[in-house]
């Protein structure tokens, strides 16, 4: 967002004590903020430097209170402006670095660009053209980069001025005709004449006075084009000029005289009094002394009474000097000694006014090193808080995996409670029944123990994957990598697999599809993957059915898939497959133990080898296990 100056007659209009009864009442610190900049506009369209620099101070300890780094930036890009208007430079430089520094970490282009045009119009001011070219240099990639034409031809145009006077005209010349094209290229007619009037104007001031009556007859113009009469009057007071410097007086006076009429028309005192001194100095050039004598009058009438004392000397030491040629010394006398009491008067505002800076720059002094002071509180309470908040993060997430521990401890100990108090039962049915019957010679007996063995095994398989689980949980844990071929490793093993299945009557498949299936595992904890996958899949298969194990490669990975013909599972429940908690388990085909134990294993075996597992599975279509495990 550009920065937006209130206009002359907005400014004119605030009354300060409204304004300050307003901030007193505001809660808000952004808006509290803003109506203090607008007082320090008001402040310093009535030159009142003190008092504008006074309410930025309070701006700044707001800004900074709000930890509001754009308003910050904000006042001390203002405070700089006020200072380069009090000739206190190196404060403004330090005032415009710091609202850059701040600027560039907010990476806003457009303002970056402005604080750095008018850094380079400071470091002109005291002859720094190096940095004031590198300033204007780098606002011109930051306005190049937004499109802003209005900014870009402003700093093409300031360009040209320092190359200007470094004595480079054909440089000057080639970014006076870039800054010319780019705002031709807006399309905005004021500003384009505006620059024209400056160029010539800049012309006039080097002497090239011929050159210079191209650009303000361009200004003028486009000025009767949009009717900008102010304006008008302005470029045909600075032609004028131009065509006295090269003797064309008749024309010199001519648009002097038109910007005269023009100017009268807005009864502007001090413009009237530029005017007419202007005209004076062309009859003074003539030889016309008394009209001479005449124009300096109505100047010197017009500067009476209104703020100008610089140029009332002028007009006041011209107007001596006409008067003791036409031989009126009393009158000559008068003005001289006016002149020195108008000097005096600017000598002791002058020496006041480094009184008042010396007095304000320590008061600025003790209040920057105040600031500095409460930055660096400021700084470490941040840097605290940082530290505070990320412990605080640091907390919540161990909460958070504590709360997940806590809930996959219960849904385990729920399910082991239900699998043991399963395998219990069938034990106690099994030893009542023989009790009952312990006095019949039958062979009960031997299927009730065989039954119980069986119950114990599954339990005593339970107890085991838990150890094996808890183990595998310890922070201490690690595997044994070695290279391995994953074919030859399976091959190796395939015949206890096929044993296995082969119990339930179930064809095990193997399938090799790649030449290239080398990873680094550890060979004991990868078989117990397998185990775990097809424990699932035999005991979720009908006998008859078949397994296939198949290996492939695919985009830098082994892939060994496991796939089954048997029951299937519902969708809903594919993604909890392998984790602690499962929705629902069911038994086996012959009524076996869920293996679901058995999966989370393998699925943190997995991860172990910086792989990762997949299921998918379909009712009474079967399942399909897909493990990838990087290449070596």
């Amino acid at each position: 967002m550009k920065e937006k100056n209130r206009s002359t007659s907005d400014i004119s209009e605030l009354n300060p004590k409204v304004l300050e009864q307003k901030i007193s009442k505001s809660d808000d610190p952004k808006k509290k903020i803003s109506m203090l900049i607008e007082l320090v506009a008001y402040h310093e369209k009535n030159r009142n430097y003190h008092l504008s620099l006074q309410t930025l101070d309070r701006a700044l300890t707001m800004a900074i209170e709000d930890r509001n780094d754009d308003a910050l930036a904000t006042v001390y890009h203002i405070t700089g402006r006020i200072y380069y208007s009090i000739k206190n430079y190196e404060k403004s430089i330090e005032n415009y670095l710091n609202a850059l520094t701040l600027r560039e970490s907010l990476d806003d282009p457009d303002k970056i660009s402005a604080t750095l045009n008018n850094l380079s119009i400071v470091y002109i001011e005291i002859l720094r053209y190096d940095n004031a070219l590198e300033c204007l240099f780098k606002a011109l990639n930051c306005s190049e980069y937004t499109g802003d034409y209005r900014s870009l031809s402003g700093i093409c145009n300031n360009i040209g001025i320092l190359y200007l006077r470094s004595g480079d005209i054909d440089k000057a010349n080639n970014y006076f005709e870039k800054s010319l094209k780019t705002m031709e290229n807006a399309g905005d007619d004021q500003i384009l004449s505006d620059l024209y009037m400056n160029i010539g104007t800049t012309l006039c001031e080097t002497n090239d006075f011929k050159e210079s009556l191209e650009y303000f007859e361009k200004s003028i113009k486009i000025k009767q084009k949009i009717n900008d009469t102010r304006g008008l009057s302005s470029v045909m007071l600075n032609l004028g000029k131009a065509y006295q410097g090269i003797g064309n007086f008749s024309e010199s006076l001519n648009l002097l005289n038109k910007s005269l009429e023009e100017r009268k028309k807005t009864g502007d005192k001090k413009d009237l009094a530029t005017i007419n001194h202007a005209i004076g100095a062309v009859y003074v050039e003539i030889g016309d002394n008394q009209k001479a004598r005449d124009y300096f009058e109505k100047a010197y009438a017009y500067s009476s009474g209104i703020d100008m004392p610089y140029h009332k000397n002028e007009i006041v030491k011209d107007l001596s000097e006409i008067c003791k040629k036409l031989g009126d010394f009393d009158k000559a006398y008068k003005l001289l000694i006016e002149y020195y009491k108008i000097q005096e008067v600017i000598n002791d505002n002058e020496k006041k006014t480094k009184i008042i800076d010396i007095e304000l720059n320590h008061e600025i002094d003790k209040i920057e090193r105040e600031n500095k002071i409460f930055k660096e509180k400021n700084l470490e309470l941040e840097k605290a808080k940082k530290k505070i908040d990320l412990h605080q993060v640091e907390l919540n997430k161990v909460y958070e995996e504590l709360a997940k521990v806590i809930q996959v401890k219960e849904n385990l100990f729920g399910f082991i409670s239900k699998d043991l108090k399963e395998s219990m039962d069938s034990i106690n049915s099994a030893i009542e029944l023989m009790s009952a019957k312990k006095n019949e010679d039958s062979g009960d007996s031997c299927k009730y123990i065989k039954s119980i063995s069986e119950t114990v095994k599954d339990s005593l398989g339970l107890i085991e994957r838990i150890t094996r689980l808890s183990h595998l949980e310890e922070p201490s844990f690690s595997l044994k990598l070695t290279k391995k071929d994953i074919p030859v490793c399976l091959e190796k093993h395939f015949p206890l697999f096929e044993k296995t299945a082969q119990k339930k009557n179930i064809s095990l498949k193997l399938s090799v599809k790649t030449v290239r299936a080398e990873v680094f595992i550890d060979e004991s904890a990868f078989i117990e993957i397998i185990e775990n996958v097809l424990e699932n899949s035999i005991k979720y298969t009908e006998p008859g059915g078949i397994i296939e194990i198949e290996i492939s490669h695919k985009s830098g990975n082994a892939v060994l898939t496991v796939k089954d013909n048997g029951l299937g599972t519902l969708s809903e429940y594919i993604p909890s497959i392998g984790e602690k908690f499962l929705p629902s388990s069911r038994n086996g085909t012959r009524g076996e133990k869920s293996a679901w134990l058995g999966l989370v294993i393998a699925k943190k075996l997995v991860i172990f080898h910086k792989g990762s597992i997949s299921v998918r599975s379909e009712i009474n279509s079967g399942t399909e296990f897909r493990i990838l495990l990087p290449l070596a």
